[in-house]
């Protein structure tokens, strides 16, 4: 974390119970992102701003990268190639159900939208994913 005064900021945001929880999965779970290529700086970063998303379960981690490098990175045989968004995406996806994702891709292709548009704007915009489907509606409708 580069420096002593980090290491407190992101101690003082996980209470005292959550402390096993660091312990026993974010190196893990960093070592997952690395080997995955993501540059340490992005998972500094990541640590520092939203250390909770890295200290789930190791499996189900994994999983939420498999399935962001499959949902986001890898459609249409793009890669991520080290994107600070995969990042983002793999915390939207341990997140958010599948179920729910899947209904807001609906939301959008009832607007006449195909499955290549809906992954390229969450490519781009994946704070898309962390709204409701009435405010899709709603600004999509605006837009429209």
């Amino acid at each position: 974390m580069s420096c002593d005064k980090n290491v407190v900021q992101v101690l003082k945001k996980f209470q005292l119970y959550n402390l096993t929880l660091l312990n026993n999965y974010l190196v893990s779970n960093v070592s997952l992102l690395q080997a995955r290529g993501i540059p340490i700086k992005s998972i500094k970063k990541w640590v520092h701003h939203r250390p909770w998303c890295l200290v789930h379960r190791t499996e189900e981690f994994k999983y939420s990268i498999i399935q962001a490098e499959k949902k986001f990175f890898f459609f249409g045989g793009g890669g991520f190639s080290g994107s600070p968004m995969f990042l983002y995406a793999v915390g939207c996806l341990y997140c958010h159900r599948e179920e729910a994702i899947g209904s807001k891709c609906q939301v959008f292709e009832s607007f006449g939208w195909d499955c290549s548009d809906v992954v390229s704007l969450f490519r781009q915009h994946l704070n898309c994913l962390t709204v409701s489907e009435e405010k899709i509606k709603a600004m999509v409708g605006f837009f429209l």
